[in-house]
């Protein structure tokens, strides 16, 4: 699978280290 190469996928994991920069 080239999930690493989707760029949802790559959104994704972007939205999720912003909104655990945020929280912590």
């Amino acid at each position: 699978k080239a999930l690493l190469n989707n760029p949802d996928y790559q959104e994704t994991l972007w939205c999720i280290k912003f909104r655990y920069r945020l929280i912590s």
